[in-house]
């Protein structure tokens, strides 16, 4: 990694030779997943016959730039430490020798906003030590280690990684470790909890959860590459992407199957790849991929044949439901969400993700939608807003619901957030709708009081179709849905669905 100037070089050399640490942004991925781009890394001074094996060293190249590789191997004679050879850890080749005049310091801490790594100590140097040991072989034993090493905050006894603001407001209401680890499971949230007296006391079902985003993380890559070789565009959306990028551990945020968006165009393409991954061709795919009618239903999911493998996701419109919002997918402007979308990675993959504006409206849509069931939902619109901060226009926010009919839907999600958080959002007023109906004025009462059920989301979206007209189509095809929404829940071909079918629909929904 590379410092963003060469005329930092001579300051640092300067400030580490005096004896003094010295901190500075990293920038580049030759070191990824270790360091990535935009970490703060401390460095110290530090003899030649001091370095070890597997130290992460700071030193001048022979061009004049300043660079942090791994120490792969040390060049001694008669015991004697007299150079050493370096490496990135994502670099195919090493650099070659560096010698005692090139050597700056040594890296004793790696800084991000999810906490500090510290190198110095008995515990992580050993940790760091085994890292290196199993390169090239994978990256993913640092993601496990890391969740050791970070650097935790106390709560009332407790401790959290990335803490969501639910889970901060539990800890100090129950000082039950088990009781609280078991909630945060249930709500696709996960903790680590430490005594009183600072000692880290790491449940079993942490890494559990490490080691099943790991692996949800590899498919992902698997599934992007494949569809980055047919030129298909995609979109990260939900589990994965909060818990790499926003909550920047991916322990943190448990995921059940990996969510992706692309342009329905591409179906036909994103289908051959999944199935060259050994995933099923869904039932109903067909019947998706030739209809091109507005409908409600707009992705599907595949399975792979061997079960150890996550289930795929793939979305093609950001509103997804079997309630009947046809108007809201007609409203709602596809060609927009891709062309604010922004460039990002997922476990180093190319991929793209939504504007952030884009995501506080999908985010609170998909809250409310699912009747907020769990509560990662509210912290995943609370931890976005902080994240992104005055990088969200909520101008923008306001224009996309006028557009789409979802204001009153993004509203009411932002003011359930906001109560059972204990957050603030400042700027939710900017999409509050001018006008409020009785239906509007029940749900935020219900809202207010901080809850949540299938009846106040459906009636919610109820609200938000236009005129008494549309109000009383949504309320006839919630009990006649299309053949196509039914074949969706039934898991069926379009055509075989029948009569019966929905007779038992009535049936089972009295």
């Amino acid at each position: 990694m590379k410092s963003d100037s060469s005329t930092i070089l001579e300051l640092t050399e300067e400030i580490l030779r005096k004896g003094s640490s010295i901190r500075f942004k990293a920038t580049g991925a030759s070191m990824y997943p270790f360091i990535r781009d935009g970490d703060i890394v401390c460095a110290e001074p530090i003899e030649l016959r001091n370095i070890e094996y597997a130290d992460i060293v700071l030193f001048r190249t022979p061009a004049g730039k300043m660079v942090i590789h791994r120490v792969i191997k040390l060049k001694k004679v008669n015991k004697a430490i007299i150079s050493i050879v370096t490496k990135g850890d994502s670099s195919l080749a090493p650099d070659g020798e560096v010698y005692p005049e090139a050597i700056l310091g040594r890296v004793v801490s790696v800084e991000n906003r999810t906490g500090v790594l510290r190198l110095d100590k008995k515990i992580p140097r050993f940790a760091n030590l085994l890292y290196a040991s199993l390169l090239p072989l994978s990256k993913w034993p640092y993601l496990l280690i890391s969740v050791i090493l970070r650097r935790i905050e106390k709560r009332d006894g407790m401790v959290v990684i990335a803490s969501p603001p639910l889970f901060q407001r539990r800890t100090k209401q129950s000082k039950n470790r088990n009781c609280v680890i078991g909630q945060c499971e249930d709500d696709s949230l996960l903790a680590m909890t430490a005594s009183s007296g600072g000692e880290a006391l790491q449940d079993n079902r942490h890494y559990i959860s490490s080691y099943k985003s790991i692996m949800m993380l590899e498919q992902a890559k698997k599934v992007i590459s494949g569809f980055d070789g047919l030129n298909i565009p995609t979109i990260i959306l939900k589990g994965i992407f909060f818990a790499e990028k926003i909550y920047g551990d991916i322990a943190a945020r448990l995921m059940t199957d990996i969510d992706i968006l692309i342009d329905k165009k591409d179906l036909a393409g994103a289908d051959a790849i999944l199935c060259a991954l050994g995933y099923s061709q869904p039932p109903q795919y067909k019947d998706f991929l030739n209809n091109c009618a507005p409908c409600p239903v707009n992705s599907i999911m595949y399975f792979a044949n061997d079960r150890t493998k996550p289930a795929v996701h793939i979305h093609w419109h950001l509103i997804n439901s079997t309630w009947p919002l046809d108007a809201l997918v007609e409203k709602f402007d596809m060609g927009r969400v891709w062309q604010s979308s922004g460039d990002t990675e997922i476990n180093g993959i190319p991929t793209r993700a939504l504007s952030p504006e884009h995501l506080v409206i999908y985010s609170a849509y998909h809250g409310l939608h699912h009747s907020f069931d769990k509560p990662a939902m509210v912290s995943d619109i609370i931890e976005l807003i902080k994240f992104y901060g005055n990088r969200i226009d909520w101008n923008i926010v306001r224009e996309e619901c006028d557009r789409s009919g979802l204001k009153f839907i993004v509203y009411a999600a932002l003011k359930h957030a906001m109560t059972v958080s204990g957050s603030d959002i400042s700027e939710i007023e900017k999409v509050r709708p001018k006008y409020f109906g009785a239906i509007d004025r029940a749900v935020l009462k219900s809202v207010k009081d901080g809850r949540s059920s299938y009846k106040i989301s459906y009636f919610a979206f109820l609200s938000a179709q236009k005129g008494a007209w549309g109000k009383l189509v949504f309320l006839f095809r919630t009990i006649f849905p299309s053949r196509i929404v039914m074949s969706h829940n039934l898991r069926i071909p379009a055509s075989q669905v029948r009569v019966r079918h929905y007779l038992s629909r009535m049936a089972c929904s009295r």
